[in-house]
């Protein structure tokens, strides 16, 4: 008895220490996933000028980087290969790391910049799959909340990047960055290589129906695609749209920074509030209301615009972590590494409209901007409700 017992003990540990592992390289994932993407977003306006883009071509051309990697997210996701390739978790960061690199810092045209964009889109939208996979393994493992956390140290980690692009026009700045990027890279490759991640498998009690499983899966599935849209549609068109109404190009490139400072604070206070009763309907129905009521604002007062983003951006924070997990729990008669490939899917659907919507919307002036987004967040209400109603029923 005292031997099953000492089994367990050491099992249940080694479990704890393989999921610590996880974590660890998770939150090193989500860190070079914000990086790289603050240190290119920073530089959008800069790069929009220097080939010439209108608002539109802008929103268009971020489709196209996020377009490229859903093919790859699906086939990851189907063939489980980040679990049974360690070493293909090393390639996603490195080509990660060198498009974002060379987008930021070399002299572009348009079939040069298309080119960097594929290549960014591709190591960026695996990294993204990589780093939530790993997340969601230490949380199956400890039933600890880990996502919340992970995306918020994207969302700091985006401020860093955005930082880093600043400090490339001091001298000798751009070889300080570069090195940098380079030994975070490194070093990041070296940690998600030999991280356990868990193979999928079918485990938990089946549902009553098949039915409400895949209800529920859809629309969680179109809830992460429309939190998404918004998110990204802020992100990447924001800082044009601080220019439209008023704003300096200083703050236009300081926008992603502001953006993602309430980014972590939101992810923040959603790993904090993880335990509690509550936490899901405030995440994922109350604070999208307020954001409506942010964006009804801004449409009435476009100079305020700039702020009715920031305050979505505080209620929206954790929206997109609060889905994952939620569906990672759920959804129990699917393998996991399905699930989370549809997730990650579902949020690059998201990650292709947001751009494209922001810009074209936005060639028509602020107030349509935020009126797209608006009927955007107001599905988002419905969807969060429909999922947490249907999350009850069969809890039931």
């Amino acid at each position: 008895m005292d031997n099953v017992s000492a089994e367990g003990a050491m099992s249940t540990k080694g479990g704890m220490v393989a999921g610590g592992t996880s974590r660890q390289a998770g939150l090193l994932s989500f860190i070079c996933l914000g990086v790289y993407w603050g240190f290119f977003s920073s530089k959008i306006p800069r790069i929009a000028a220097d080939v010439s883009l209108s608002y539109a071509e802008v929103g268009t051309f971020i489709t196209i980087l996020q377009a490229v990697g859903l093919p790859f997210i699906l086939f990851l996701g189907r063939r489980d290969l980040l679990a049974r390739v360690p070493l293909l978790r090393t390639i996603i960061v490195a080509v990660a790391a060198m498009a974002a690199i060379s987008l930021a810092t070399f002299p572009l045209n348009r079939i040069t910049l298309i080119g960097l964009l594929v290549v960014y889109g591709i190591g960026t939208s695996c990294l993204d799959l990589l780093a939530n996979r790993l997340a969601l393994t230490y949380e199956s493992r400890t039933g600890e909340a880990a996502v919340s956390l992970g995306h918020a140290a994207f969302a700091a980690s985006v401020i860093v990047g955005s930082c880093l692009a600043w400090v490339t026009g001091l001298s000798m700045g751009q070889l300080v960055v570069m090195l940098f990027l380079l030994l975070l890279t490194l070093f990041a490759s070296i940690r998600v290589v030999s991280a356990p991640m868990a193979v999928p498998s079918v485990g938990g009690k089946r549902p009553a129906t098949a039915t409400a499983v895949s209800r529920s899966l859809l629309v969680g599935l179109a809830l992460i695609a429309c939190g998404v849209l918004c998110e990204s549609g802020f992100e990447s068109i924001g800082g044009l749209y601080s220019q439209s109404t008023g704003h300096s190009s200083t703050f236009a490139e300081l926008f992603p920074a502001l953006m993602a400072g309430c980014l972590v604070f939101s992810r923040l206070a959603s790993h904090l509030l993880s335990k509690r009763e509550w936490h899901d309907a405030l995440f994922l129905i109350w604070l999208p209301l307020m954001s409506c009521i942010a964006l009804i604002a801004a449409c009435v007062v476009p100079a305020l615009g700039v702020w009715g983003l920031m305050l979505c951006a505080l209620a929206m924070g954790a929206f997109v972590p609060v889905c994952f997990s939620l569906l990672s729990r759920e959804v129990q008669d699917v393998p996991q590494a399905r699930v989370q490939s549809l997730a990650s899917s579902s949020s690059y659907l998201g990650l292709l409209l947001g751009p494209m919507a922001g810009g074209l919307s936005l060639d028509h002036g602020p107030r349509s901007f935020t009126s797209i987004f608006l009927v955007v967040m107001v599905c988002v209400c419905v969807l969060g409700a429909a999922l947490l109603r249907h999350s009850s029923s069969r809890d039931k």
